[in-house]
């Protein structure tokens, strides 16, 4: 385990991590506002759906009202038709995922109420239809009996009486029903006089039962509480959707505070690596003006760089030396075992020091004070870094 966290410690950089993170986070919120965003629209289109709804069971309502009068059901069809594309759009659409199961079952009930209120339009059309033609039919048939029939004042008479009563239910007013069971029966004695009277004795009979009919399903009808339920439904809409809009803003929110404390490490870090750059470039600038030779080689003691000191005191350009090892120096003028300490020291991890007797290019000697230190980056051993100071010109006076 430890092994482990220190093989990421050593291999895995924080700043990379954080800013990584940091693009996964902004991507997210892009992503989450996106849906927010999508939620919102969805809202308005269902509300929109919802009010379409309301619209068409008032007009349902202002039918019912026509009662006695003649109604154009091929609109309603068509409005029907329309009333039930928004109920299955709204079933298809994602409604049951953004809302939750209680405003789905609250949908079906509506869809139920529809349907049954629908049906009862279809049963209430027959009896009105009826009713309004009967109406008509006995007004006109009244003409025709007093031209037909001009003896018969006392026929006349109960039959205006009996269209009096029918007018009175046709205005929504009270029904005397005792006049209009007693003129009815009257009339019922002359039925057989001929076929005129017993028409209208039967198209009155019918009359009042279709308006029996007619309340029955009115009656019903007040029972079936669409509207309600489509505002209803309406308003748990409206609950949910603030509800989800306030959970939303708090996970925005969030977002955007770990976005911000993010933003705000990335440039600490920033501001830690420019400083590191401009220490580097300083260190840098420091080493290639330095009058001491500086070379760096890599783990394998592969020349990475060297200075124009370097240049100056063994001959040798930088180009001809990169990749190489620093060996092409070498006089051969120490012993294996100072070789064999020297890499010793070095491959535990420690500073050498000593004095070294190297070749210039042209092969002239080269006395150098020489400190060598492993470079260790978290653990790993990734450089070598060489000061050398020459003392070429010190050795061989001491020499004379």
């Amino acid at each position: 385990m430890i092994e482990k966290h220190t093989f990421w410690k050593r291999h895995v950089d924080l700043f990379l991590l954080l800013l990584i993170f940091f693009a996964l986070l902004l991507s997210f919120l892009f992503i989450y506002l996106h849906k927010i965003d999508k939620e919102v629209e969805n809202y308005g289109i269902y509300q929109q759906k919802l009010q379409n709804m309301s619209i068409f069971d008032l007009s349902l309502e202002n039918l019912f009202l026509k009662t006695f009068r003649y109604i154009n059901y091929d609109e309603i069809v068509k409005k029907s038709q329309e009333f039930e594309g928004d109920i299955i759009f709204l079933k298809q659409n994602g409604f049951k995922k953004e809302f939750g199961h209680k405003s789905y079952d609250a949908l079906i009930s509506t869809n139920k109420l529809y349907q049954k209120k629908l049906d009862l339009l279809q049963r209430f059309q027959s009896p009105n239809a009826r009713a309004t033609n009967a109406i008509h039919f006995l007004y006109d048939l009244r003409k025709t009996i007093e031209k037909e029939f001009p003896d018969t004042r006392a026929v006349h008479m109960l039959m205006d009486q009996l269209l009096f009563e029918l007018g009175r239910v046709l205005m929504g007013l009270p029904l005397d029903t005792d006049a209009l069971e007693r003129n009815l029966n009257q009339l019922k004695m002359h039925q057989t006089e001929n076929k005129y009277f017993n028409n209208f004795y039967r198209q009155v009979e019918q009359f009042l039962s279709d308006v029996e009919l007619i309340h029955k399903e009115l009656a019903e009808n007040k029972k079936i509480h669409l509207l309600g339920s489509i505002e209803l439904l309406s308003s748990d809409l409206t609950h949910q959707y603030e509800e989800n809009r306030q959970k939303q803003k708090m996970i925005t929110l969030s977002f955007f505070l770990l976005a911000l404390v993010i933003l705000v490490i990335l440039l600490f870090n920033y501001r830690r690596v420019r400083q590191t750059s401009l220490e580097l470039k300083a260190f840098r600038f420091a080493i290639e003006n330095s009058d001491n030779t500086v070379v760096i080689t890599d783990a394998n003691r592969h020349i990475q760089y060297a200075n124009e000191a370097f240049e100056r005191n063994t001959g040798y350009t930088k180009s001809e030396v990169l990749g190489k090892n620093p060996n092409i120096l070498k006089s051969n003028l120490h012993s294996k075992e100072f070789y064999r300490e020297m890499n010793e020291r070095l491959y535990r991890g420690e500073k050498w020091q000593g004095e070294l007797i190297n070749k210039r290019k042209d092969g002239a000697l080269l006395y150098e004070k020489v400190s060598i230190l492993p470079i260790i980056v978290n653990g790993d051993l990734v450089q070598y870094l060489a000061i050398k100071l020459n003392v070429t010109e010190y050795i061989e006076t001491q020499q004379r």
